[in-house]
């Protein structure tokens, strides 16, 4: 089905990419991430589903699917003699296609960069894969914990004993979806100055990777050991973890900087923690004992009250109920959590 150019803009909201049509061919994780992203900046979204369930990702009603939220769908079967045809015609009409397949899908679909930018140069292609178009797992399926585990990202996170999997953060949206957001709008501002179209490609696997960047160069620098717990950002160090409080509940501690870290000493009231080594490692055992000690004699709450307008870099370990009716949470996301981030103010 072939949409006028009013019809696919009739939802575009307010932001600096309005007038930018999207579409994105139906896919899970990074792309529907990356295209919400652009949405929430004013881009109107088309996905472009298939007639049949391809059973991929996690089963959600359709109404709790926020990442769907307000995009327009059409089917069109690519497969068919003539989908191909029909989806060049629907991007007639838009200004960037974003794709989730296995690398070399669309070149088998005879929809490859080369095909679409013969009939239309100005269009950005973005294209997210799972461990990138030239590696020698190209073709292999995976998901999150798999790309984050040859990434080294996933031996890092976790208890001594064991890794965890830190939800889908890091690898779906952290590391491909967001670096895909950041591609197509490099594109779009480079076609600004141009007029021709780019393809932007990344992986999961290559995000995730890049976002690993730091801790490669602590790693490189002597100042990151490979055991888990052992180093001042996995839990290791006691300025920064999590510690229980007197109703069972959790406060996380983050103060890294001697200045924070001497505030929040002085805010328990710990006297006996001897500032000076504070990053002298044979000392942990002890000081992480002196400060769960503190931490133990009050609730979450009242240590909530301690610490909030402080700089000892404290703060309550929420639920994601809680998370959305905490007053942090009410004055920037005005009441509705997931909700747009990013704010965007016109100099007039």
């Amino acid at each position: 089905m072939s949409l006028t150019p009013d019809h696919l803009l009739s939802t575009t909201k307010p932001g600096p990419l309005a007038g930018i049509t999207i579409i994105e061919l139906a896919a899970i994780g990074p792309v529907p991430f990356a295209t919400h992203c652009l949405q929430q900046m004013g881009a109107h979204i088309i996905v472009v589903d298939s007639p049949v369930n391809r059973g991929l990702g996690l089963p959600l009603a359709a109404n709790f699917d926020y990442l769907a939220s307000d995009k327009q769908h059409v089917t069109i079967d690519l497969k068919a003699d003539d989908g191909p045809a029909r989806l060049l015609d629907l991007l007639r009409d838009a200004d960037v296609l974003i794709e989730g397949f296995r690398p070399g899908t669309l070149e088998r679909l005879s929809l490859s960069p080369d095909v679409i930018h013969a009939a239309l140069p100005a269009l950005v292609i973005g294209r997210c894969s799972g461990w990138g178009s030239h590696s020698e797992r190209a073709g292999t399926a995976g998901h999150d914990i798999n790309y984050l585990a040859l990434s080294g990202a996933l031996a890092a996170i976790g208890p001594a004993g064991k890794p965890i999997p830190p939800l889908n953060l890091i690898g779906d949206f952290g590391g491909a979806g967001m670096h895909l957001v950041s591609g197509i709008l490099a594109a779009l501002l480079s076609r600004s100055k141009n007029g021709n179209g780019t393809v932007v490609e990344t992986s999961i696997y290559q995000g995730t990777t890049s976002l690993m960047t730091m801790l490669y160069g602590l790693a490189d620098a002597g100042q990151w050991r490979a055991e888990r717990e052992a180093n001042i950002l996995d839990g290791g160090a006691p300025y920064y973890c999590c510690y229980q409080t007197s109703d069972a509940g959790w406060m996380a501690v983050g103060a890294i900087e001697r200045k924070f870290f001497t505030a929040f000493v002085r805010q328990i009231g710990a006297d006996d923690i001897d500032l000076e080594r504070q990053n002298d490692q044979s000392y942990w055992p002890e000081l992480r004992q002196l400060i769960a000690q503190k931490i133990q004699q009050r609730t979450r709450e009242e240590w909530d009250l301690v610490f909030r307008e402080s700089d000892c870099c404290c703060t309550p370990v929420l639920g994601m109920d809680e998370a959305r009716t905490h007053e942090t949470t009410l004055s920037l996301f005005n009441g509705a959590v997931p909700n747009n981030p990013i704010s965007f103010i016109e100099n007039n």
